[in-house]
């Protein structure tokens, strides 16, 4: 069996095992292991819970992408930041936040597709809100000893050399999961902060959530700005790396 065979039968052994019967649970992690692992860099966003509007199974969600619509700023700027991290680190190219912007309009949903089937995401709750998002459900649920145990095992499978933490919260409950690694060469920008984890080598980035927006009305300079500090936090982490 190959690697990429072995990782994603455990995933899956994993998530069944994990999910049990509750309807609620929505899966998540490698988005379409064929691209995730071809890619010379591998990249992983966390987010805090599962939206309702994804179905059981967000991978399959995110290969279909049909019905991302153009203006879900999640996934709009996951595509996005994939495409310009992918081809910083593979082709040696800096994007700016214009010429990606470009691409995008040729085929929205070509454009998702492409980019989104090259990622890893994981919702540290795997359930939606029963109502409106709250935090201490949140947190309640990852720090569940048995949730807690299935989270650093499906972060263990996917095994990253990116990780886009995605709120301060997300950066909490991530660094509680990975305490035995120490943040080395810590770089602060505006919107984003990255640090190389200890123990794994890793590039670490923690911002905003995706949809969140910097100023009242979202526009391509806000977009710009945000995306500017993190390729200038992943080029100063690349080179210290």
């Amino acid at each position: 069996m190959s690697i990429t065979s072995s990782v994603m039968t455990n995933m899956d052994q994993l998530l069944a095992t994990w999910r049990q019967d509750d309807q609620d649970f929505v899966c998540d992690g490698i988005v379409d292991s064929s691209q995730f692992f071809t890619e010379k860099v591998k990249l992983l966003f966390v987010l805090k819970e599962a939206d309702k509007g994804v179905g059981t199974d967000l991978r399959a969600y995110l290969r279909e992408s049909s019905e991302i619509t153009t203006q879900n700023l999640t996934w709009l700027r996951a595509a996005k930041w994939t495409d310009g991290i992918i081809n910083f680190f593979e082709y040696n190219r800096l994007f700016t936040w214009h010429q990606l912007t470009e691409e995008y309009l040729k085929n929205p949903a070509e454009y998702y597709k492409k980019w989104l089937s090259k990622v890893s995401v994981v919702n540290l709750k795997k359930t939606p809100p029963k109502g409106p998002s709250r935090l201490e459900d949140i947190k309640a649920y990852s720090e569940g000893p048995l949730n807690r145990e299935y989270l650093k095992k499906q972060f263990e499978l996917i095994d990253p050399d990116i990780i886009i933490l995605a709120s301060e919260v997300v950066e909490s409950l991530y660094r509680e999961l990975s305490s035995d690694s120490l943040p080395l060469n810590v770089v602060v920008t505006p919107h984003v902060k990255g640090w190389i984890e200890g123990e794994t080598n890793r590039l670490v980035l923690s911002t905003y959530h995706l949809s969140d927006t910097l100023c009242e009305e979202p526009n391509e300079v806000e977009h710009q700005l945000w995306y500017r500090d993190m390729m200038e936090v992943l080029s100063r982490l690349g080179r210290n790396g």
